[in-house]
């Protein structure tokens, strides 16, 4: 079976602005100076450059960037030229990696000074009314270059300012050098000095200073003498503790030869030894294999015979439990048939004496309002 691969090779321009929206209204009125927004890296200043010059030419010192790229300020020769590239680039997006779209639209001085510092140099012109247009001065003159001069003049120049400044600092230190005849003659007379140039002037030691001096030579030698000693003694304890380290080691290395050949002789003793026990361990295996099986098979059976008796202790306890259960059952209901019984008879006897009750009460009642009617009879009567 023939199967085919196709490759499509898509060749795609870098460079290429694509436009994803309409022109928007321009926020301020039309003029020489662009400013474009939302550029993002990767890309050349060159390039910016040709994508900005395709419809007209940039003024001298008419582009500037920021350091991180991200938007520019652009100043044509002329304001046709500047309406025509912010109709063309305004809504793209350039480079094809960048994720924005472009935002091109006219600044003004103000703006452009308070960007870039005053770093970009512009002439802004602006449409007044119609088709007139007016031309302002530069905001901030171009800085004047300087006519470079050729390197070698440069460095001669240099080195004749160099050599001028280092003679007259050797002159004036030559001066500040010279002393005066009286500090000399007082010098010679409170010291003494050296025939040879330059003269060296100097005093000998008192008798104090001197024995002071010798006093501190000799300690700083003794001193040093102790030093040598103490040195000498830690170097000789070194190497005696380092031959003590080496005797040692041959003695280990002694005994570990010896116990290697011992563990040689003693390895074949074992391995005939291992062979001899094998044979027996062998033998014996299959011996307690064998007694395993049958206790195995008796085992088996004898558990056979605990289940079955189990099941059958299981069988009773279960009918037991369950004769106990009923037995429970049938005395709970004997039970609560005695305690409804109680309850009811306990019901009536209260229920009667509430009637006994009500009826003695009546007839207190009736006895009262007899009593009540005797007496008002009577109070009647006597009147």
């Amino acid at each position: 079976m023939l199967s085919y691969v196709f490759l499509f090779v898509v060749i795609v321009d870098y460079n290429q602005a694509v436009r994803v929206r309409s022109p928007l209204t321009n926020r301020n009125p039309p003029s020489c100076v662009l400013h474009i927004a939302n550029l993002v890296r990767p890309f050349a200043q060159s390039q910016l450059r040709e994508l900005l010059t395709e419809d007209g030419m940039l003024v001298n010192n008419g582009f500037w960037i920021n350091k991180i790229k991200s938007h520019c300020f652009a100043v044509y020769e002329s304001i046709d030229a500047a309406i025509a590239t912010r109709n063309r680039l305004d809504g793209v997006k350039w480079p094809v990696t960048n994720p924005k779209v472009l935002g091109v639209d006219f600044s003004n001085d103000s703006e452009v000074l308070k960007e870039t510092d005053g770093a970009l140099a512009i002439t802004s012109c602006m449409v007044t009314d119609g088709n007139s247009i007016t031309v302002k001065e530069v905001a901030k003159e171009t800085p004047v270059v300087e006519e470079k001069k050729p390197l070698d003049a440069v460095a001669k120049e240099e080195v004749v300012q160099v050599e001028q400044t280092t003679k007259q600092d050797g002159e004036v230190q030559e001066a500040e050098r010279k002393p005066s005849e009286s500090a000399v003659n007082r010098l010679d007379e409170l010291f003494k000095k050296t025939i040879s140039t330059p003269q060296i002037y100097w005093l000998p030691l008192t008798t104090e200073e001197g024995e002071k001096r010798l006093a501190a030579i000799k300690a700083d030698e003794e001193l040093r003498r102790q030093r040598r000693e103490q040195r000498q003694k830690e170097r000789e304890e070194k190497e005696k503790l380092e031959q003590e380290e080496r005797e040692k080691r041959r003695k280990s290395r002694e005994e570990e030869r010896e116990k290697r050949k011992k563990q040689r002789s003693n390895s074949k003793q074992r391995s005939r030894s291992r062979s001899r026990h094998r044979s027996h361990s062998r033998e014996k295996q299959r011996s307690r294999s064998r007694s395993r099986h049958r206790s195995h098979s008796r085992e088996k059976q004898r558990s056979r015979s605990r289940s079955r008796h189990r099941s059958q202790s299981r069988e009773k306890q279960r009918s037991r439990s369950r004769s106990r259960h009923r037995s429970h059952s049938r005395e709970k209901q004997r039970s609560r048939s005695r305690s409804r019984h109680r309850s009811q008879s306990r019901e009536k006897q209260r229920s009667r004496s509430r009637s006994r009750h009500r009826s003695q009460s009546r007839e207190k009642q009736r006895s009262r309002s007899r009593s009540r009617h005797r007496s008002q009879s009577r109070d009647r009567h006597h009147r």
